[in-house]
């Protein structure tokens, strides 16, 4: 009888054999050892992964077993794809980039398209309203533009775009994660292409990140920010002057009061004649003792 152990993988519970667990664990690990090349989106990279791996471990669980196998964790790394088989790849293409005039990076073309792995979402990364029409052009490869102008002119007829916009917008689920938006473009999901995505991703949040840093508003919005920390500063100072003109005004009343009223006090003699010095007076039994005493 084969020892099972229980996982947390992509925050989805899974009990495997000892084998499939070994083997499963290897295979992040050399993951992990691989991405953390690229420790800028490495830990997205693989974040993606394991909710890949969660998904097709899912679905061959469905209702069937309650253990996954080695079985399973072999058909599924050989769906996903190992390292060495994604370097293999990347020196194949680099290669091809070189022979085709150096032209660097992949990008997401007709020739990536495949119907068997497309799967119909709404696009919300290049939205307008709700990403229906995106989603429509991404899974039908073609451009936006074409689908947009079909919804317009559906629109003028009796509101009909509107009706099936609005349904569509309601029933399809957006493109959140990785794998989906993979699927939504017909792309299969393995390590190259989610490497791909995400550092696309990390390309265009840098791209506008810079943008917005370069664009005039953020600036302005500088500049203005600036202006009101130097105003704020100012104003603080001015502050702090004004209490500790007060606190010294206070002061110097509350001394000049004292030395007003001590010199009244003296000028008035009522000071000086009022203190008496103690009479010492020597009786008899006193001096007696001192005689005893010497």
């Amino acid at each position: 009888m084969n020892e099972t152990v229980k996982i947390n993988l992509a925050q989805r519970l899974f009990d495997l054999d000892q084998e499939a667990y070994d083997k499963l664990k290897d295979y992040l690990d050399s993951l992990k050892n691989y991405f953390s090349k690229s420790p800028e989106e490495a830990e997205d990279i693989i974040f993606d992964i394991e909710q890949r791996i969660a998904e097709l471990l899912t679905e061959r669980m469905q209702g069937k077993k309650q253990v996954v196998t080695l079985a399973d964790v072999e058909t599924v790394i050989e769906m996903m794809g190992t390292p060495e088989d994604f370097a293999r790849e990347a020196d194949e293409g680099e290669a091809e980039n070189e022979s085709t005039g150096g032209r660097a990076g992949k990008s997401y073309s007709a020739d990536d398209y495949s119907k068997e792995h497309r799967r119909f979402y709404r696009d919300v990364d290049n939205n307008i309203i709700g990403g229906v029409c995106s989603g429509l052009a991404a899974y039908f490869n073609t451009e936006a533009i074409w689908i947009r102008l079909a919804f317009i002119v559906l629109f003028f007829m009796n509101l009909i775009g509107l009706i099936i916009y609005v349904i569509i917008w309601v029933i399809v689920p957006a493109a959140v994660t990785t794998a989906q938006k993979l699927q939504m473009r017909g792309k299969p999901v393995n390590i190259g292409n989610i490497q791909d995505s995400v550092k696309s991703e990390f390309g265009k949040m840098k791209d506008n990140f810079h943008k917005f840093t370069s664009s005039e508003n953020f600036k302005r919005g500088r500049d203005t920010a600036e202006e009101a920390a130097k105003a704020v500063g100012k104003a603080f100072l001015i502050l702090v002057k004004v209490i500790l003109v007060i606190i010294g005004v206070g002061l110097a009343v509350a001394g000049l009061a004292l030395l007003i009223s001590l010199l009244a006090a003296i000028a008035a003699g009522g000071v000086w004649h009022g203190w008496h010095l103690p009479d010492f007076t020597f009786s008899g039994r006193f001096l007696d003792m001192f005689r005893e005493v010497t």
